[in-house]
């Protein structure tokens, strides 16, 4: 009663699970839990933050904690920014939202940018006494596309942008209630809002056969053993026959597809070293003369000979860069999404 959710673009948030927490006192997170944060390199900054923190560790979901009093009212639409809209972030800069940015939003304007980081306005202070907690699967290449192009980059986004599985919220958000529960003297209010129209039903069993891991690593590691692997790595293995496993993939493997994923499973839990060396055998292939590039070659010898040095230049460079060579040239071509500027 207190929140609902409404997901306008289920292609780019499949779920959306939020928590309401009341009662809360904010202050330091227990010693125990600052020691792993600060050994996993995160500074701790209070109870509430650092719960969220340790359970993004834990189960590498991201979760991020509203003051629901900042929220401004009682609906979370997460939809795409509209044009001219502008956020202030816990960071304190304003950001200039593009059209299509995902956004966690009131009826209103914009409270977050999904998946980067939040606004101030809903920030967690020491006055805050009520807690909307969000957990969430968003499309990885919208995370990405958003986090490049605001050169904004959090723990929380370089965690969905390697497409995580939209059945972590629910546990990382029940774990994430518990922690606040017990250690920031909350109380969790009945259920928790799951929205999860991206919804496509348990996944199938993999089919695996002795004979296809056999075929791939080269050598025969027999059923038994790559059995015991598998289930190592928390996969549920059933026989299907003396030489045949239907292999459940855990719902945290969103890397494992097919039945070559596996058996790249069973080689790293084995040891690649006990994969034997072998010889390539077959035809070395018959090699054509190029003229040209034997021309090209000698030239080269020639110049170098003649004091002359070689240099090979990146074809991307940046504007600063550009600016300092004094290029009056054609408007160069400009990358949409650079991974530095």
């Amino acid at each position: 009663e207190m929140i609902s959710v409404e997901i306008v673009d289920p292609d780019l948030c499949p779920r959306y699970c939020a928590g309401i927490i009341t009662g809360v006192t904010i202050g330091s997170s227990p010693q125990w839990m600052q020691e792993r944060l600060l050994a996993a390199g995160m500074r701790p900054i209070n109870n509430i933050v650092d719960i969220t923190n340790f359970v993004m560790l834990e189960y590498g979901q991201p979760l991020h904690a509203f003051d629901y009093e900042g929220i401004g009212g009682q609906r979370i639409i997460v939809r795409r920014a509209g044009d001219g809209e502008q956020l202030v972030t816990i960071d304190g800069e304003e950001r200039r939202l593009s059209p299509g940015t995902l956004v966690i939003a009131n009826e209103k304007y914009p409270v977050a940018i999904a998946g980067v980081m939040g606004g101030s306005e809903s920030e967690v202070t020491e006055r805050t006494t009520t807690i909307l907690l969000e957990a969430a699967n968003f499309n990885n290449g919208s995370i990405r596309r958003t986090s490049f192009g605001l050169g904004l980059v959090s723990e929380a986004s370089s965690r969905f942008d390697k497409s995580l599985s939209p059945d972590l919220p629910m546990p990382a958000i029940r774990r994430a209630i518990g922690l606040m529960v017990e250690l920031a003297g909350g109380k969790a209010t009945r259920g928790i809002v799951d929205v999860y129209p991206g919804f496509a039903g348990e996944s199938e069993p993999v089919l695996l056969t002795e004979r296809r891991a056999s075929q791939v690593l080269g050598m025969d590691f027999g059923i038994a053993r790559i059995r015991q692997a598998l289930e190592s790595l928390g996969f549920e293995c059933a026989p299907k026959s003396s030489s045949e496993l239907s292999v459940s993939i855990p719902y945290w493997r969103t890397d494992v597809k097919m039945a070559d994923d596996l058996v790249e499973e069973v080689a790293r839990i084995i040891g690649y070293d006990e994969i034997p060396t072998t010889r390539l055998s077959g035809e070395i292939p018959h090699h054509e003369p190029a003229p040209l590039a034997s021309l090209r070659e000698r030239i080269r010898d020639i110049l170098v000979g003649c004091g002359m040095q070689e240099i090979i230049s990146y074809s991307l460079t940046s504007q600063h860069v550009l600016d300092r060579t004094r290029y009056s040239g054609e408007t160069p071509i400009r990358v949409a999404n650079p991974l530095s500027r």
